[in-house]
């Protein structure tokens, strides 16, 4: 058997693309073997075996991405694993907390001006009959599936959307999105943070800063699952509502939209049982609103928005401290916007169902940059499937 060669913690852990906490995580859990030896100044190092590092590395990719990776070429956002968001080059943290969401919209979209964002015809139509479509107890964002269903129906266009389709579209779906979250209610507030606020918030209007900032948060991740579904419908030259819907309808599954559905519960049973209480319950599993396929430590949004909505909430600060440092220990995982979104809901509060539907609707504006990127190119998602049934012959 050949001698393993051992590589310091330092190398294990750029191989992984962790910090060194994390790779000591990972020999507290039996995950990687340590070994000791004694550097050129005498002093005692953690070693590790490069094949056994080379191994989990391989396991992690295929965990995050299956066997399916794709690669396209962006200007709309950069998601720096180190824990930095940029929307064309400008920090998405600073943006959230010194923009509308409006604005930030019209960044993502690459536009010089403002926009018009005044109330559509189509809009108004949608918010008249979406009530008589939906069950009274819809989710905000089954609600908003359905007013971008109702939508396409009145928009349909031209068989090859141009860019001022796009932007147009995108704006009137924005706010239809956001008028449906709840009851709509004449005339429009003034801003999609407003109307996100009185249709999800108890509270009304003093909602509506945390919810902006959330929004802008939210409104890209470069090629998310739903983003990739809404690129490929794009790429048909779908009319622009439609791409927008396909999007969201990728965005309805626990694994991405509602993710922070089981963030929520966690977080609730951690502020009644305590956190180690709470993450017992759960035995090995991954916690949900911690870990990320693209971060190596804590997700920038999560931060950012943390700060905007535990001011004056020191209880529920503590708990997510507390939380944190029992899920650092026990599985070497930093959180994710998914426990902010949670904690937002706790916070402000939020009705039921509100963090997808922020979600849904903050998305609609990455999905139209995303779009706009697509036009220039025709039906180029086409991947090869490995055949793995039976032979006829």
């Amino acid at each position: 058997m050949s001698t393993p060669e051992l590589i310091p913690a330092a190398a294990a852990a750029d191989l992984l693309g962790v910090r060194r906490q994390t790779l000591y995580a990972y020999v507290s859990r039996g995950i990687l073997t340590r070994s000791h030896a004694t550097d050129d100044r005498g002093h005692r190092v953690s070693m590790f075996d490069r094949r056994e590092v080379l191994a989990l590395t391989e396991r992690h990719r295929r965990d995050r991405t299956g066997v399916f990776e794709l690669h396209l070429d962006t200007a709309v956002t950069h998601l720096d694993p180190a824990g930095r968001l940029l929307y064309r080059g400008r920090d998405a943290c600073d943006l959230a907390l010194t923009h509308s969401f409006e604005a930030v919209a019209e960044i993502l979209w690459d536009t010089s001006s403002s926009g018009d964002w005044d109330v559509s015809d189509e809009a108004l139509w949608v918010w008249q009959h979406l009530d008589a479509a939906c069950p009274a107890d819809a989710m905000p964002a089954a609600r908003v599936r359905v007013a971008l269903a109702m939508l396409a129906a009145c928009t349909a266009g031209p068989d090859r959307p141009s860019p001022s389709d796009v932007r147009r579209l995108a704006r009137v779906a924005v706010m239809t999105a956001a008028g449906a979250l709840g009851r709509p209610t004449a005339p429009w507030p003034g801003s999609v943070a407003l109307a996100a606020s009185r249709a999800l918030s108890p509270t009304g209007d003093r909602a509506a800063s945390a919810i902006g900032t959330a929004l802008v948060l939210l409104a890209d991740h470069e090629l998310a699952t739903s983003t990739v579904a809404a690129r490929a419908a794009a790429s048909t030259h779908a009319d622009p509502v439609v791409t927008f819907l396909t999007g969201a309808a990728a965005m309805g599954g626990p694994l991405h939209g509602r993710a922070g559905e089981a963030a929520y519960a966690l977080l609730r049973d951690a502020a009644t049982l305590g956190a180690a209480a709470a993450l017992d319950r759960r035995g090995e599993r991954t916690p949900p609103g911690f870990g990320h396929a693209v971060y190596t430590d804590t997700d920038p949004r999560a931060e950012c928005l943390l700060d905007v909505v535990l001011d004056g909430q020191p209880h529920l600060s503590d708990t997510i401290d507390d939380l944190s440092l029992q899920v650092r220990r026990r599985h070497g995982l930093a959180m994710n916007v998914d426990l902010a979104m949670a904690a937002a809901t706790m916070a402000l509060p939020l009705r039921p169902g509100a963090a997808e539907g922020i979600f849904v609707v903050a998305r609609l504006a990455g999905m139209a940059a995303h779009a706009l990127e697509e036009l220039e190119h025709r039906l180029r998602f086409r991947p090869r499937a490995v055949y793995t049934g039976e032979s006829s012959g």
